[in-house]
């Protein structure tokens, strides 16, 4: 058990504690006794976004691209500790094509009867139930009472078996078997018993994202994998520097995992990257600020790609709009970071943000380039996550506040490390190595197929408008060893459900 130090530490952060139920493949814990199957790609699927406009259901999920899936978010009663679901049309009573809502029984529909169905179609995937996230996270505050958290373990048990869960992602709790989902940077992991907190964790899920927003005076980029080497610029944070931090604690290579956003972080009335902002601006549905990587970049922009940092944004020149995002270049960076350093996989928030073209499918036969998203379509029903999109933790007010004239722009040297350069165009786009405004000639229309020249790298294609999610786990087959793939449990003789009791038969 942690102590209570490490829970009061943990419960301010929106830190996601993960409970491997009870298959007897996941007890194993091969990655904590010395043993490795496979690299884990963990992604998130938000019960909210089966709404209008995001319209992302179980059945689009492309399963065989994942080894665990987490279902965000169940509830929790702020004064006893009871779990319950966070929103019942979504999760049991949504009417799939197939369902016969009128069969004799007690059975469960929705989101959670397709996840079994696809666990069922894919015995490598292991399904989660994530409990909290950021709305919810202030219902934990009588977490310290032996009574409240009694009652949050045993009805977070009796819900993942009622409903065919194989584990639970919780924002905060406490079980035998777990994965932890931490910041990185001195406001993130301040205060953290690691070596403690290692003994009980089965894997850590590094939230190696929202580096900025708006919590920093300019903008930066929102999940560099590497620090940047102008030290006004380092806020202390990046994807190495947090995989360092949690080496040093102790914690072995295989039970970290790399978070990445499937979102972009966009700032207002810039100069570009590295000066001042006016506002967040617009973004998708309820999320001031962050748009899907599928609708990005936006039209009219002028994406750089810095290989020293392995960080990419768009800019545009009239309106001054930056947006940080990851595109298939650093995607596949961080891929290779990733084996390269023996960690154990890539975790990702949230899958329905993702482009959705597999690297499998080969060279496009129509354009891929993100379609025209219109933001005034409508917001998404469920305000779950909030406008803190970001900032999973708080930040200290000298980082909050650091000077802007501290802030600078970070320009590369060398030929090589120069900023790679494409222009959007309404119907095209080109590249160039570079590191100012300029434009530059078009080198070939979307339409002007004889003209399109795919970047490969490694036999990876790294067009935008590919699947991250998909380049990562196509990089750990191509020259991992490929994913996890110990099996789920499809056995639950306690369930009061009986489509679940009777494994959908």
């Amino acid at each position: 058990m942690t102590s209570l130090k490490v829970i009061l530490g943990l419960l301010p952060l929106l830190s996601s504690v993960s409970a491997i139920a009870v298959s007897e493949v996941e007890r194993s814990c091969q990655s904590c006794n010395g043993g490795w199957s496979g690299y884990r790609n963990v992604g998130y699927f938000t019960n909210w976004g089966i709404y209008d406009p995001q319209d992302y259901f179980v059945t689009n999920i492309s399963a065989k691209e994942y080894t665990h899936m987490n279902y965000a978010f169940a509830n929790v009663d702020i004064n006893n500790g009871t779990v319950f679901l966070g929103d019942l049309e979504a999760d049991i009573q949504t009417e799939y094509p197939g369902d016969n809502l009128n069969a004799t029984g007690n059975n469960v529909y929705g989101n959670l009867k397709q996840l079994y169905l696809l666990k069922k179609k894919n015995r490598n995937l292991k399904t989660l139930l994530s409990i909290g996230g950021a709305t919810y996270s202030e219902n934990f505050a009588n977490i310290t009472q032996a009574k409240w958290r009694e009652t949050f373990v045993n009805t977070s048990i009796t819900l993942l078996n009622d409903y065919g869960f194989d584990g639970l992602d919780i924002d905060f709790g406490m079980l035998n078997e777990l994965a932890a989902a931490v910041g990185c940077g001195e406001a993130g992991w301040h205060g953290l018993d690691v070596k403690g907190m290692d003994k009980c964790l089965d894997f850590w899920n590094l939230m190696a994202y929202d580096f900025s927003g708006e919590w920093t005076p300019t903008a930066l980029p929102a999940a560099n994998l590497w620090p940047d080497n102008n030290p006004a610029n380092d806020v202390g944070v990046s994807g190495h520097q947090c995989v360092q931090h949690y080496l040093g604690e102790g914690v072995n290579s295989r039970k970290l995992v790399l978070g990445m956003p499937l979102y972009g972080t966009a700032f207002n009335g810039t100069q570009g990257m590295w000066t001042n902002w006016t506002d967040i601006g617009g973004g998708d549905y309820d999320q001031a600020g962050n748009y899907d990587d599928k609708h990005l970049p936006l039209e009219g922009t002028v994406l750089f790609y810095n290989k020293t940092l392995e960080a990419a944004w768009s800019f545009d020149n009239k309106t001054g709009h930056v947006v940080s995002f990851d595109t298939p270049t650093t995607t596949l960076a961080k891929a290779k970071y990733i084996m390269k350093n023996q960690l154990g996989g890539m975790m990702y928030w949230s899958i329905d943000q993702d482009f959705s073209k597999l690297q499998s499918e080969g060279k496009p036969n129509g354009k891929i380039w993100p379609g025209v998203w219109d933001r005034l379509k409508g917001h998404s029903r469920k305000v779950n996550y909030g406008k803190w999109k970001g900032a999973p933790w708080p930040l200290p007010e000298s980082f909050k506040y650091r000077p802007q004239s501290n802030f600078k722009r970070s320009i590369p040297s060398s030929i090589t490390e120069r900023a790679e350069i494409e222009t959007v165009k309404e119907r095209g786009f080109n590249f160039e190595f570079g590191g100012n405004w300029n434009n530059w000639n078009i080198w070939g229309q979307w339409e002007q197929w004889s003209n399109w020249r795919p970047k490969i790298t490694d036999n990876i294609c790294l067009n935008i408008g590919y699947s991250l999610v998909d380049t990562v786990k196509t990089a750990f087959e191509k020259y991992g060893g490929g994913l996890d793939r110990s099996k789920n449990n499809l056995n639950y003789p306690h369930s009061v459900y009986d489509n679940i009791r009777n494994g959908m038969a």
